[in-house]
């Protein structure tokens, strides 16, 4: 079994006001501690604010690098006690993937993926790969060839060693967008029907769809997924609301 998270983490954004990042980092480490998660992603993680949170999470170890300086980062943080990372990397959702700040597809801003390779510290051979990524929120042409090409990637490491596969993040795109149709046609949605919206703008609101997923490849088998929508030291962790599932290994 292995439990993995992923969070927005809202931008440190002064307009926000009483939802600004300096009154909820509290509580998004508070969040993260708390979830039992041995693997979480996060996006829109500022520098700063990353640093702020290693500060806050003894307990993790972080990996992944702002998509241009001083930009935000798709960072894995991970339990190092219970995980090693074999190998980890990044690449940019462009025609050139491999080339720092590439953006293509009329993409907003630069997008990236963060990946990694992780092994359980007591038992090495068992291993598991990771991708955390936040797709373009303006861009369909974006958020499509984006997809395809993690799903390229994932696969084309399947075809070197066929570890188990989790890819999560901000996709930002609704269960019906043709970006989520081509990750269900390969992968397995973790939480296998809709629960309501995932991104709330600090209004605690229930109605809508979601935008953050959880995917994995049938080695995994999803057993109990959890929207976290509760104010924690009394504040919205992210205008985001985490979301945790538990993944167990199919026999």
């Amino acid at each position: 079994m292995i439990t993995v998270m992923t969070l927005n983490l809202r931008l440190d954004v002064e307009s926000d006001g009483e939802n600004a990042w300096p009154h909820r980092v509290d509580a998004v480490a508070d969040t993260i501690s708390h979830s039992g998660a041995e693997i979480v992603g996060t996006q829109e993680g500022l520098p700063h604010m990353l640093a702020e949170l290693d500060q806050r999470l003894p307990d993790y170890s972080r990996i992944g690098e702002p998509r241009r300086d001083g930009d935000e980062s798709c960072a894995i943080w991970y339990r190092h006690e219970l995980m090693n990372v074999v190998e980890w990397g990044q690449f940019w959702l462009s025609e050139t993937p491999d080339i720092r700040e590439s953006v293509s597809w009329g993409s907003s801003f630069p997008r990236i993926c963060t990946w990694a390779l992780f092994c359980w510290s007591k038992q090495p051979t068992r291993r598991i790969r990771v991708y955390n990524t936040h797709l373009d929120h303006v861009s369909r042409e974006a958020r499509q060839n984006g997809a395809e090409l993690i799903l390229d990637r994932v696969f084309d490491a399947r075809l070197r060693a066929p570890d188990p596969v989790i890819v999560m993040g901000d996709f930002n795109e609704e269960p019906s967008g043709t970006a989520i149709a081509r990750f269900r046609n390969k992968l397995v949605w973790a939480s296998r029907e809709e629960r309501g919206t995932t991104f709330h703008d600090f209004t605690g609101r229930l109605e809508g769809r979601p935008i953050d997923y959880i995917f994995c490849t049938e080695e995994l088998q999803p057993e109990e997924l959890m929207i976290f929508r509760d104010k924690v030291f009394d504040k919205w962790p992210s205008d985001h609301y985490p979301v945790k599932v538990q993944l167990k290994m199919r026999t």
